[in-house]
């Protein structure tokens, strides 16, 4: 501008001189008007682009110079009536100086405030992904209308955050499981901005368990095939399967011989902890097929199935099925196996046959172990009783279990029976002890009597029995057979047994057949423990 104004000086000078000659020729500049700035219009983008229109106006102005208030250092020069462009990078207040010149370069200066601001982000959205292949690793996939750039807060430490551009993707590894708050903050260039929140577990999927046991659980089963209800019920037969509830599978009629039921998982199964999956089954009749099929929810053509038949009638069995012989590798190379669907009786018309299923694991599973109540009869189909024989001798151990009765005649027609060897040379103390379930000590509110129905080669000989816990509280008493061969009830009256005290939670059964005496070979059998 020095410059600019050096020219202007010498130009009047010169013009000064020539006006002692001829003062007509100089009256132009007698009558130049002074420029005068009358306004300066602002169109102000509303897309947070920060670009904006600056358009000066003014009375006998030849051309304005435009500052802009902010790091660029030359003004733009502009004719009257004309506009200029500028991109604001940030908002704020700034203050635009207008030099406006006439036509013989005269310079008037006008100054106004412009105001930039950026509205928030608007629309802001967020989809958390979580990979795979690695379950420590999620990604954030994040978008905002009006957004210059997004933070991505994965929440594992404080302040630490991902910067992405709108639409684009932050991926982030976690150290450890647990459960972590993410935040998203939009950024518009201003102050405002637009956040959301959301939670991320983390957690690595543990092989595959379903017992439909958590009451909080939503358990859901997509049906298809025509006439099947799945439903979650009470377990209506414990022996062999001690969970509460079990899975009721009405097979109905007319349906698909293909008929079925999906239940999609929460974590997709990792074959790489296992490949057999087991599941426990009650059908009423044996040389039923089940089948079981793992397929992905992103393509159901990824699947692997493999079938078994059941054992068993009318009681719990464990079904296991071994996927090592199937093409896992290459169906969920990409996809996961996240939709379990499991076809009873498969290949045959459902026929209104109600199946129940229980405890699907990935591994092996047995059936559970259950503990008798009073009375006790043995006559369970699982023949899960728990029977220890105890006082062996140094060549033959003492052994309890449940068999056929031998003898079913007189007093004792039942099927089943306990029996107990007593083998030469077994311990005077030889005997079987019978634990009895959880929760289910003996009641002696009633009665203080407990008979127990046995089967000597012998008369004459004792039969102790003994009650007792894990805390050391026992009580017994003796009673004589008077028959051989031949069932008997003996009856015991614990209210003459030294140390009883009705109150205590006695929890043991124990009987010890000819106590006092060593063995000498004999088997002896036990029924219908009762009070």
């Amino acid at each position: 501008m020095k410059n600019f104004n050096l020219i202007i000086v010498l130009v009047l000078s010169i013009l000064f001189i020539g006006c002692q000659q001829d003062d007509s020729s100089t009256a132009f500049i007698a009558n130049a008007e002074e420029a005068i700035v009358t306004d300066v219009m602002f169109g102000i983008s509303d897309d947070n682009s920060g670009d904006v229109t600056i358009t000066p106006l003014g009375n006998n102005v030849l051309s304005f110079d435009v500052f802009f208030g902010d790091d660029t250092i030359n003004p733009v020069t502009v004719i009257n009536g004309e506009s200029v462009e500028h991109t604001y990078a940030s908002e704020g207040i700034y203050e635009i100086t207008v030099l406006a010149y006439n036509a013989i370069g005269e310079i008037s200066e006008y100054k106004e405030d412009l105001e930039v601001s950026f509205k928030a982000p608007e629309n802001l959205t967020f989809q958390v992904i979580p990979d795979n292949n690695d379950f420590l690793t999620y990604s954030i996939q994040a978008d905002a209308d009006f957004a210059t750039y997004i933070e991505v807060y994965f929440g594992e430490f404080a302040n630490e955050f991902i910067q992405i551009a709108p639409g684009d993707t932050a991926t982030y590894t976690y150290q450890t499981e647990g459960e972590y708050s993410i935040t998203i903050i939009a950024y518009s260039g201003g102050a405002a901005v637009t956040q959301d929140m959301g939670i991320i577990d983390v957690s690595i999927p543990q092989e595959l368990e379903i017992t439909f046991d958590d009451p909080d659980a939503v358990y859901s089963f997509n049906t298809f095939g025509g006439n099947q209800t799945v439903t979650v019920v009470d377990n209506p037969d414990v022996f062999g399967n001690l969970s509460p509830k079990a899975v009721q599978w009405v097979d109905g009629s007319p349906s698909e011989v293909w008929a079925g039921a999906a239940m999609s998982l929460t974590n997709s199964i990792n074959f790489g902890e296992g490949t057999t999956i087991s599941m426990k089954v009650w059908s009423p009749s044996a040389g039923t097929l089940f089948k079981l099929k793992i397929e992905s929810l992103a393509d159901a053509n990824s699947a692997v199935e493999v079938d078994v038949l059941t054992t068993t009638t009318n009681a719990w069995e464990v079904l296991t099925y071994d996927f090592s012989t199937t093409d896992y590798v290459t169906q969920f190379a990409t996809n996961p196996a996240n939709n379990l669907v499991i076809f009873p009786n498969f290949g045959v018309d459902g026929g209104n046959v109600t199946y129940y299923i229980d405890n699907i694991i990935q591994g092996e599973q047995s059936l559970d172990t259950v503990l008798p109540i009073l009375p006790i009869d043995f006559e369970s189909s699982a023949g899960t009783f728990n029977l220890f024989g105890f006082g062996g001798s140094a060549t033959e151990d003492v052994v309890g279990q449940v068999i056929d009765n031998p003898d079913a005649s007189g007093i004792n027609i039942s099927s089943k029976v306990g029996t107990l060897n007593k083998p030469v040379d077994a311990e005077v103390f030889a005997g079987v002890a019978i634990p009895l379930r959880d929760g289910y000590a003996i009641d002696f509110s009633g009665s203080t009597l407990i008979s127990v129905d046995v089967w000597s080669p012998r008369s004459g000989i004792p039969v102790l029995l003994k009650i007792e816990n894990s805390a050391g509280d026992a009580a017994e008493i003796e009673v004589m057979t008077t028959q051989s061969n031949s069932w008997e009830t003996l009856t015991y009256d614990l209210n003459n047994a030294p140390g009883f005290n009705s109150s205590i939670d006695y929890t043991q059964v124990d009987l010890f057949f000819d106590f006092g005496t060593a063995g000498m070979g004999e088997v002896f059998y036990f029924d219908n423990i009762r009070q």
